[in-house]
């Protein structure tokens, strides 16, 4: 269904016009955090159509307060009765006010691969010495030291048994950034879990970034080129199942079907779809035995960009039984990609009320299925809780 809109809007050039329901109110974590209609999805479109009425009262700093406050996790428009992407037209809006932050998140996902190990380790170093204060610097900080942490959770679950294989096409995992880049353990997990279910894994390329995240800055260029590059690669690579362990770049990937210049025809369009696959779809039906010591309390992040019926979701059911448990409301972690650097502090108070909610379920570690939510949750998490990927439960 949400590729379905996304092709409405974005094939035939026309933009369904907000009805001011509200029901985006409901789902919007930044309205629901701070209670500021101005923040809010209907607020956003009401704001962009009488700038379009009056496009001289759009002033460049109107524009940027107006693009810098936007998550872009798309809850809105799956409520949306209309089918408005405000995160769609926020990129715009940023695509056409290009300002620093634009040009530093840009440079900071395309150059992943070398700056953020380095980074990441000398925030580690700096973290005990500048994070005693409040200010902006120590909470990056923390969230990049964060990433060079090593393995917190010890893997207690091996696989036993797997589930009759469907597939007789070769799968290569498609790892994001972050698993690119930095938790290189997760990437190394999902293609043993691959083998252990009776896959081929192709050679692993070199892929960009999906291209959500720089799409939601606004840098569609470098958009279109990382998309451009990873479509090529799956050519290249025999049109295998491409798999991912990230919600986020699920969705991102998912995308890629709305653009028909990607592709050479609608057929390679529709197998580009038809490959892609949530790993945790792919291990439903599979039994596994404790090798290890369990934490006390595991407790479950849903993504904002989790696909439909959230597999990952249904797989830790499965896998942990009693032991797993999910807050019933599921709140943003505040992550919103180049909100870090427009508007830090909108983060932190959506974060922190991320962290009310899980900390009601008292766990002592919390597990989620997409890069950003855990670089978020691990940078934010208080004193005693562990922060990991599923992808860590397994003893490999």
């Amino acid at each position: 269904m949400t590729q379905e809109k996304n092709v409405q809007s974005q094939d035939t050039g026309t933009d369904p016009q907000c009805i001011q329901c509200g029901r985006c109110l409901e789902v919007c974590p930044l309205f629901s955090a701070t209670q500021k209609e101005e923040l809010s999805p209907r607020g956003r479109m009401l704001l962009l159509e009488r700038f379009a009425e009056t496009p001289e009262l759009f002033s460049e700093k109107k524009a940027a307060s107006l693009a810098a406050s936007c998550l872009t996790c798309g809850r809105c428009h799956k409520a949306c009765p209309r089918n408005v992407d405000v995160p769609h037209a926020v990129a715009r809006v940023r695509a056409e006010h290009a300002g620093i932050a634009r040009r530093l998140w840009k440079v900071w996902i395309e150059s992943s691969a070398l700056s953020w190990p380095l980074f990441s380790r000398m925030a580690k170093l700096a973290a005990p010495v500048c994070g005693k204060g409040d200010s902006r610097i120590p909470s990056s900080a923390k969230k990049l030291a964060a990433l060079a942490e090593p393995r917190k959770l010890a893997g207690f679950l091996r696989p036993e048994s797997a589930p009759a294989c469907q597939y007789d096409r070769k799968a290569v995992v498609f790892p994001g950034c972050l698993a690119q880049a930095v938790t290189r353990r997760w990437t190394s997990s999902a293609e043993k879990l691959l083998e252990f279910l009776g896959f081929e894994t192709a050679v692993r390329p070199r892929w960009d970034c999906c291209g959500a995240s720089l799409g939601h800055a606004g840098a569609e260029a470098a958009q279109k080129n990382a998309r451009a590059h990873n479509v090529e690669l799956w050519r290249e690579a025999g049109e295998p199942l491409l798999v991912t362990f990230c919600a986020s770049c699920h969705a991102g990937l998912a995308a890629y079907a709305t653009c028909s210049s990607l592709f050479r025809d609608r057929a390679e369009a529709e197998r580009f779809a038809e490959s892609l696959l949530p790993l945790s779809s792919l291990c439903q039906g599979m039994s596994v035995e404790q090798s290890g010591d369990m934490p006390s309390s595991l407790v479950y992040h849903h993504p904002c960009h989790a696909p439909d019926g959230d597999p990952d979701a249904l797989l830790l059911h499965d896998l942990l039984g009693q032991s797993f448990r999910q807050p019933d409301a599921a709140e943003c972690c505040g992550m919103g990609g180049i909100l870090q650097l427009t508007a830090p502090e909108l983060s932190a108070t959506v974060g922190k009320r991320c962290w009310e909610g899980l900390l009601q379920e008292s766990p002592s570690c919390v597990l989620t299925g997409c890069s950003g939510c855990y670089s978020q949750l691990a940078g934010t998490a208080p004193e005693g809780v562990t922060v990991a990927h599923w992808l860590d439960m397994f003893d490999l």
